[in-house]
């Protein structure tokens, strides 16, 4: 004994990078696999008319920001919080890229799916976490956190107030989810 207290190695930064990597590589790859079964989805069920938010696909673009900004800020910053955040959003918008599209294939398409029911109600629900995930955690770790607090608290009452009788309550029409008809 030197005399000095014992203290337990840290790992370093190189350690830490290197033992991240392989999950955000996982991660990025789930993404762009839920991408690409979304976008076969899509393809496959193309002249179903939908009616819904944007354009038919579009969280695709979601899946690829977020999972590739997820993966370049974990690859170099494993202990940054926000690159974990952008690399969920990127998985959970490649989940709803696929479950809308194949829920769209199953119960519009004369082929049709199984399961088509649960995986439409799934998707309608996945919206609820991309916006818990993408405005407070994401914003209340940004500098000035209690302006962004306010700013966030301010958007998410009024989108509740808005929609809160239109999706939260919202019915299937002759047996399919409402916005698919």
């Amino acid at each position: 004994m030197t005399g000095k207290a014992d203290i337990a190695p840290t790992t370093s930064v190189a350690d830490r990078t290197r033992a991240a990597r392989p999950v955000a590589i996982l991660l990025v790859v789930l993404t762009a696999l839920l991408a690409a079964i979304g976008l076969i989805f899509l393809s496959l069920s193309a002249s179903a008319e939908v009616v819904r938010f944007g354009v038919r696909g579009f969280p695709i673009m979601f899946a690829a920001a977020g999972g590739g900004l997820g993966y370049l800020i974990t690859s170099r910053r494993p202990e940054n919080p926000i690159g974990w955040l952008f690399l969920t959003l990127g998985l959970i918008s490649g989940l709803q890229t696929a479950a809308e599209e194949y829920a769209v294939y199953a119960l519009l398409t004369p082929s049709g799916a199984p399961a088509g029911l649960a995986i439409a109600w799934l998707q309608a629900w996945i919206w609820v976490p991309l916006v818990g995930i993408s405005s407070s955690p994401l914003l209340l770790l940004l500098p000035h956190r209690r302006v962004a607090f306010t700013c966030v608290a301010t958007g998410l009452l009024a989108v509740h107030h808005r929609d809160s009788r239109r999706h939260c309550w919202s019915r299937p029409l002759h047996g399919k989810p409402s916005g698919v008809h």
